[in-house]
């Protein structure tokens, strides 16, 4: 039978090179992709040692990589192989022996419990670094980066009186209702809401003392409550009473994770449905929903106008008190919106609470070595093994987003230390008229790299559009009556934005004398696979339309124009599940790649 494997193996890797080198789009079938990974498992049956795993994984991902981009396979193919080797761990085709696999200490992300677990080598060295995960990850650094150029606003006090009005909530969805409140208050994530996080009284009135931190552990340090600190400890302390909190927090860790991940999404409905609907809070661009996530951005806006000393840095003040390591990029994704006052002004003044306060408690030094690695982009897991990049370790965890904007924020960060420990107030005041002005230089040095690259892409925009022809393939929207803007929305089910289109009339049938042909059948074949593409990857979808069926899986014009046509209130109906917006230019600058190849394995 190895004979065999070994045999069928060869052969594929042959038929995958030749395609390679003919450059042809289609290089694995579904059937040789299972057959070479059922190839590779009999390959690990037969290992010895943690070397010749590690060795074994790094050629498999080679030979992928000969006709594959990384980022494909980081999304699609590592994750294939990587269930396939936990479903032969499980039906015992790959054995746990002393040498083919290593303990390591777990660290449960809700409640923080420590376990000891055993996991085989392979799992360990069948995918990326956390640091290559990083490199792949440049889409995000894009939307950071169109966000802080996107302030949303939000009127302060109004925001402050719905989350008062969640948090003294005693109706039937009093705990999910009192989980934001208790988020958007202490900018804590979900998980340390409901569990893992353990709150305690301080000194100051505005501090609590705080551990459990969720990702990048650290020791206990106090968070800023946005109201007096002993009255929201009182708070959390009744929540975590709350029967439905108590039946969440003491399920064992299996059942807990499931059980937590439907609360999450139920308080998520809420969220949006409170926050959103009424516009208290602007969904931020790209996104359909107000989730609990972005209160934790509103948080660090509102405790910076209340607490953040005028001669401190927000950035710098933030950093601190979400609990981010000095060489952390993540503070930067917390800059997303900016409030006003009743009337609409931009409320620019900081620390406007400092005066009926003691005074904040000055930075301890930080922790520059967190108790657990980031996780990776496309890996869930808390804690990586001590030995997981045993022989090959990996290096400190730099960023290409770091490179440039967290070296300019921590050299600011240098120079507001010097700053804050300068006894001379004229030397103070000319270091922080030197900081605004480079301040004010590198905001234009960002507009007008701005105003480049948008010519940039305009540019390429025009040559897309024909190559494609996505401006005469688009079906045009009806426009009708306008739909109220607050609709009456099912408390238990996901909202969907609302939209200023009445919905098409349905015209799934086809029209008489019109026969549907192979090619759309095929068109709505690709149709299923694309929204199933768009609900697992909500931040890279596509839109339907007769150029796109056309361009890309090559259904000829008259089909792809009759299936969209006897589909058109399908198609609609899911471009407003997904936030379509433009349906001309929602496709522009995708990477089509990916999705391609999931359309051919699926």
């Amino acid at each position: 039978m190895l004979l065999d494997a070994s045999h069928n193996r060869l052969h594929i890797i042959e038929l995958f090179r030749a395609r390679i080198t003919a450059g042809k789009r289609n290089k694995l079938s579904k059937t040789e992709l299972e057959s070479l990974i059922d190839s590779f498992i009999v390959q690990l049956q037969h290992t010895q040692s943690a070397e010749e795993i590690h060795t074994l994984c790094r050629a498999e991902i080679a030979l992928l990589e000969e006709g594959y981009k990384r980022l494909t396979l980081a999304s699609i193919y590592i994750p294939k192989y990587r269930a396939a080797i936990k479903a032969a761990i499980k039906n015992n085709r790959i054995p746990l022996t002393p040498d083919t696999s290593h303990e390591y200490e777990y660290q449960q992300r809700v409640t923080g419990k420590r376990e000891t677990r055993k996991e085989h080598w392979a799992l360990t060295y069948f995918k990326y670094t956390p640091e290559e995960y990083e490199k792949l990850d440049t889409r995000q650094a894009q939307v950071n980066r169109k966000r802080l150029l996107n302030l949303k606003t939000v009127q302060r006090d109004r925001y402050l009186e719905a989350i008062d009005q969640l948090l003294h909530s005693q109706d039937k969805f009093s705990a999910r209702h009192q989980a934001i409140a208790i988020a958007a208050l202490t900018g804590r994530r979900m998980g340390e809401v409901v569990a893992r996080g353990e709150f305690s009284l301080t000194e100051h009135p505005h501090l609590l003392h705080f551990t459990g931190q969720q990702k990048y552990e650290r020791d206990g340090y106090e968070i800023i409550t946005l109201i007096p600190a002993e009255y929201l400890l009182k708070k959390i302390t009744e929540f975590r009473q709350h029967t439905d909190i108590q039946a969440i927090t003491t399920l064992d860790e299996e059942a807990l994770k499931e059980t937590l991940n439907k609360f999450d999404v139920q308080v998520n409905t809420e969220c949006h449905k409170y926050l959103q609907t009424p516009e208290i809070v602007p969904t931020l661009e790209g996104k359909k929903n107000v989730t609990i996530h972005n209160l934790r951005s509103l948080w660090g806006a509102i405790a910076t106008h209340f607490f953040c000393p005028e001669d401190h840095h927000e950035y710098a003040f933030l950093q601190h008190y979400l609990g981010h390591v000095l060489k952390s990029s993540a503070t930067g994704h917390y800059f997303r919106y900016q409030l006003t006052d009743s009337n609409g002004n931009i409320l620019k003044t900081k620390g406007i609470k400092l005066n009926t306060i003691p005074p904040l408690p000055l930075f301890e030094a930080e922790d520059e070595s967190p108790m657990t690695d980031q996780p990776s982009l496309f890996e869930t897991k808390v804690a990586e093994p001590a030995a997981s990049y045993a022989p090959n370790p990996p290096r400190n965890q730099i960023t290409e987003r770091e490179q440039v904007w967290e070296q300019r924020w921590l050299a600011i960060e240098n120079r507001l230390d010097i700053l804050e420990a300068s006894n001379s107030p004229k030397k103070a005041a000319i270091e922080l008229s030197k900081l605004q002005e480079e301040n004010s230089q590198l905001k234009n040095q960002n507009a007008e790299l701005s105003q480049q690259l948008q010519e940039a892409q305009n540019k390429l925009e025009q040559f897309r559009q024909l190559l494609l022809g996505e401006a005469n393939s688009a079906p045009t929207p009806v426009h009708k009556k306008e739909v109220p803007t607050a609709p009456t929305i099912n408390k238990e089910e996901p909202k969907v934005n609302v939209v200023s289109e009445t919905k098409p009339k349905n015209q799934a049938v086809a029209k008489k004398g019109r026969k549907p042909g192979k090619a759309v059948e095929r068109a709505k074949r690709i149709f299923l696979q694309v929204q199933e593409w768009n609900r697992s990857n909500p931040d890279s979808t596509f839109v339907i339309n007769p150029g796109f069926l056309e361009t890309l899986f090559r259904i000829n014009r008259k089909a792809a124009k009759q299936f969209c046509e006897e589909f058109q209130a399908e198609i609609w109906e899911h471009h407003q599940e997904i936030g379509v917006e433009n349906e001309i230019s929602h496709n522009r600058g995708k990477d089509v790649e990916a999705l391609l190849d999931f359309v051919d394995q699926t």
